[in-house]
């Protein structure tokens, strides 16, 4: 059998970035990833381009620092700029490590990512959306790889800005069948279209279209004071996804949001075919039922004629329409939508979305913990709230546990505040709160829903097991910063305090 081609050979690495190998690798080398921004020791088969503030952003670290600590996690090379050669010549590294010194390792990202996408001849996706990215992307990929289009390269973790984009192609094997990239609106503004020019997708996707990075607008267009409201604004940043789309290119579309006439006229500008889906009657795949029960769905649906039933094992009416769009881009993939749709029955939920798992709640109690910890957005609370309520049944005492939500500028204390509405509709019973923005939201709701203020993470889950009764079902909610995932996995282990 023929020996797989690695993801780059040392002679490619170096003619893509412009460098020269001051320790070369040995025969057999053969590395499995690009990374950049590891938050992990262990990087087995990884080579590491070195971030440094004379060519990344000035806020980013030098990170040569931390080289045999990667090293020691399996890492296999590293790229580096000559500013970086002394702090790397005193490392414990291993005798012979590979480093590969470029000019620019910021520009050496890019120049892999530009050469790892004109060789790759597979089917590449791009997808971004206030809600719903991250899972319908490994959806996707699930939906492919069950039709057979193996393997498939996803965005790792939430890493979808520009850098992210170009690890991700860079990281793609020639031999890969598809890629499915995920990408972020932040800063910059025009982040999103930057991404889509640099990897050329033949699909490209947006999920929905709400209230979420406000804080990237200027304080008059947050106000509403310029051409076009800021979700409009939004909507316009986000539909920068169709700039790179290549020639008879697909735009897939989720239809269930009031900004879908905007994005799909920008889709058509740039000459897109349009695949719309959701619950909406005029949608090219639509979600014709769906059956929630507490352990999943069962889902179906009409996919451009196709009709396809299928169980969904994650809850949420919300997570049946990201099913539907997944298989709308693999029909738009010519994939099999009937092993597409199978391939779906055992998709895993994504870390801190919507997982639903038993825990203690005091004496050898057991109550039911919805882990939604990851991130948020006010639509994705929302979404939360309408589970929290699913999984009760109407007949078990429910707690909502609720934390910041980032990037909504200045109007983040009343957005905060208007999430009181629908935690009165879910029917919750106690709501409990941390942080300087949720403060509005607390004063906002009934006495009776509320439980006392925290400032801190600690008096929180105090708080919370102080008020954790068996049977309840309880659900963890707010954006990355506010760490609320450290309340969900104190909750999962059993831990008394926080700390443990």
């Amino acid at each position: 059998m023929a020996k797989r081609a690695p993801l780059w050979t040392p002679e490619a690495m170096a003619k893509a970035t412009r460098g020269r190998w001051l320790s070369a690798p040995r025969r057999g080398w053969a590395p499995t990833q690009i990374s950049y921004n590891l938050l992990s020791p262990r990087a087995p088969g990884h080579v590491i381009i070195c971030m440094t503030p004379v060519s990344w952003a000035r806020y980013r670290p030098d990170t040569s620092r931390n080289l045999a600590t990667w090293a020691e996690g399996g890492a296999i090379g590293a790229i580096i700029q000559r500013e970086q050669l002394a702090t790397v010549r005193v490392l414990p590294l291993p005798r012979g490590f590979p480093l590969l010194q470029v000019k620019n390792t910021r520009y050496a990202l890019s120049h892999l990512g530009r050469a790892a996408r004109s060789r790759f001849s597979g089917l590449v996706v791009a997808l971004t959306g206030t809600v719903g990215k991250t899972t319908t992307r490994e959806m996707i990929a699930r939906a492919l790889t069950g039709a057979g289009r193996r393997p498939v390269i996803t965005t790792a973790g939430n890493n979808n800005n520009i850098p992210g984009v170009e690890r991700t192609i860079a990281s793609t094997p020639a031999r890969a069948r598809a890629c499915v990239c995920e990408m972020g609106f932040g800063q910059p503004r025009d982040g999103i279209a930057k991404s889509s020019r640099r990897l050329r997708p033949q699909i490209a996707m947006i999920t929905t279209v709400g209230a979420a990075h406000l804080d990237v607008l200027t304080p008059e267009e947050q106000r509403g004071g310029s051409p076009g409201s800021p979700i409009e604004l939004v909507a316009d940043a986000k539909s920068g996804i169709f700039e790179g789309l290549e020639p008879g290119g697909v735009a897939v579309l989720g239809r269930d949001h009031a900004r879908y006439d905007r994005v799909r006229a920008a889709a058509a500008r740039r000459g897109a075919k349009i695949l719309s889906y959701g619950r909406d009657p005029k949608a090219d795949a639509r979600l014709l039922d769906c059956a929630l029960g507490p352990a999943g769905s069962r889902v179906r649906c009409d996919i451009a004629g196709t009709p396809l039933e299928f169980e969904l094992p994650i809850i949420g009416l919300h997570m049946a329409i990201n099913a539907v769009g997944a298989l709308t881009v693999a029909h738009a993939a010519g994939a099999d939508l009937k092993r597409a749709a199978a391939a779906l029955e055992g998709f895993v939920p994504v870390g801190g979305r919507a997982q639903v798992v038993t825990i203690t709640a005091g004496q050898g109690e057991r109550a039911t913990l919805i882990d939604d910890s990851f991130n948020a957005t006010p639509a994705s609370v929302r979404s939360t709230l309408e589970l929290l309520q699913l999984v009760a049944e109407g007949r078990r005492r429910t707690l909502a546990v609720l934390g910041d939500i980032a990037h909504l500028g200045a109007r983040s204390p009343e957005l905060h505040a208007e999430l009181a509405e629908a935690i009165i509709d879910a029917g919750v019973d106690r709501v409990l709160t941390v942080g300087p923005m949720m403060r509005h939201l607390h004063d906002a709701l009934p006495e009776a829903l509320r439980a006392p203020h925290a400032d801190a993470l600690t008096g929180l889950y105090r708080q919370l097991r102080e008020e954790l009764r068996g049977d309840d079902v309880v659900t963890v909610k707010a954006s990355i910063p506010a760490g609320l995932a450290a309340v969900a996995e104190a909750l999962r282990a059993g831990r008394a305090t926080l700390e443990g």
